[in-house]
């Protein structure tokens, strides 16, 4: 049996780095001791926090409150105390612990360690060992008890997810910043467009018709407008969008086009001989004989050669 002991105690030197292999079967110790100050349960320099030191083999943490009327129940089978906290930090804010109102003024505080195989001992007092009996959960003052107090936030699941606590739950995604960009956030970010995201607009393809959007955007009804840069039916004359009225090839013969345009018909001068235009009357009937130029061909025959 004895070299059985040896062995074991000599294998779990040699594995030290994984622990859990050696940890005895059994609860945690008492967490403070009180020993030395090392060992003790303490106040923060404010009075606000009590803090304890980390237990060997604790998983987590049960810190319990009474009053000065249960302490003597320590020591019997009577209840004594509520879970005023629950879970793994070796710490929790008390500030919102107000005995003024209780008989006596005065809150007393025990902790003690848990894993899976219980809870430790709450340790002893002068008069023997310590029968911590806690009657319920010091009115939904821990995380765990079903409530978010005021010190327990979204690391704690008593409490719903917040907007803004800096934790995308998954009821919040695309919907709230701490998911990161969505669209909704005021913000054009990137993957997000004009069109499909609103925080995008205004712009062309958001389904409406923005200022400057007009004529080349189809945002806007396509209703012809001076200044979109066509001609539109009924602009001539009066729009820039259409060439100078009246004008040459406007298809009206205007005053002062007479004779030197086709919108008034064939002319002399738009390189056609016409019917009416003849051989020294208009130049766009040269060269022929009765132009005044004696033109080659026309020798010995043509008044013009004479």
């Amino acid at each position: 049996m004895k070299k059985n002991i040896l062995f074991f105690a000599l294998v779990c030197v040699l594995i030290s780095a994984v622990p859990s292999f050696c940890a005895p079967a059994e609860p945690p110790p008492e967490v403070a001791a009180g020993a030395t100050q090392e060992e003790a349960q303490t106040w923060s320099e404010d009075k606000t926090t009590q803090n304890w030191p980390t237990a060997l083999l604790a998983s987590g943490y049960t810190l319990y409150r009474g009053t000065l009327a249960e302490l003597q129940n320590l020591l019997n089978g009577n209840s004594d105390s509520c879970a005023r906290y629950t879970g793994t930090t070796t710490g929790v804010n008390l500030s919102e612990d107000d005995p003024s109102t209780v008989e006596g003024r005065f809150f007393w505080y025990i902790v003690t360690g848990y894993n899976s195989f219980g809870e430790g001992p709450s340790g002893s007092a002068t008069a023997g060992a310590r029968d911590l009996d806690p009657g319920s959960s010091c009115g939904s003052s821990y995380c765990g008890d079903g409530y978010c107090d005021g010190n327990e936030g979204a690391w704690c699941p008593d409490c719903p997810p917040v907007c803004g606590d800096g934790i995308c739950s998954p009821s919040e995604v695309g919907n709230c910043s701490d998911c990161g960009p969505f669209c909704g956030d005021g913000i054009c970010d990137p993957g997000e467009e004009c069109g499909s995201c609103a925080d995008c607009s205004p712009c062309c393809g958001d389904a409406v018709c923005d200022a400057d959007e007009e004529g080349w955007c189809a945002d806007c009804p396509p209703t012809p407008y001076c200044g979109d840069g066509i001609c539109d039916p009924g602009e001539e004359g009066w729009c820039a969008d259409c060439p100078p009225d009246p004008y040459c090839g406007d298809g009206n013969c205007d005053p002062g086009e007479e004779g030197n345009c086709s919108d008034c018909g064939p002319y002399c001068g738009d390189g056609i001989c016409d019917p009416e235009e003849s051989c020294g009357g208009c130049a766009d009937c040269s060269p022929c004989c009765g132009d005044g130029t004696c033109d080659g061909g026309e020798e010995g025959w043509c008044v013009d050669c004479t």
